[in-house]
């Protein structure tokens, strides 16, 4: 349940960076027949980039390999993302971890511009 909450936290933070911008942000959430998801998939300028968060401060490599199925939707994709925690020995209060995770959002979303 923990992942879900994180989830839904770094959803707000990408959706207020969008409206903090005066944008309408595209995000959505795949999941296929095959049960393969994606937890965030953002169409910026006709581009897609997919976005997996993991509550563990150590994802394994096999984190994107549900990135490869946008392919198959005929449109351009662009770099993904894994938005993680990170180990409470480097974080010692969670504000601090909300902001870091808060400064990785944005970076991703706005790399592109």
């Amino acid at each position: 349940m923990s992942g879900a909450i994180l989830e839904t936290y770094v959803f707000g933070e990408i959706l207020k960076s969008y409206w903090h911008n005066g944008k309408t942000p595209n995000i959505y959430f795949y999941k296929d027949a095959d049960q393969r998801e994606i937890d965030f998939v953002i169409e910026q300028n006709g581009i897609l980039y997919p976005a997996e968060v993991k509550k563990t401060a150590t994802p394994s490599l096999t984190a994107t390999k549900s990135f490869n199925v946008l392919n198959s939707l005929k449109k351009e994709v662009g770099a993904g993302a894994v938005i993680s925690a990170c180990a409470k020995k480097t974080f010692r209060s969670l504000a601090k971890l909300w902001l870091f995770l808060l400064a990785i959002c944005k970076a991703y979303l706005f790399m592109k511009r």
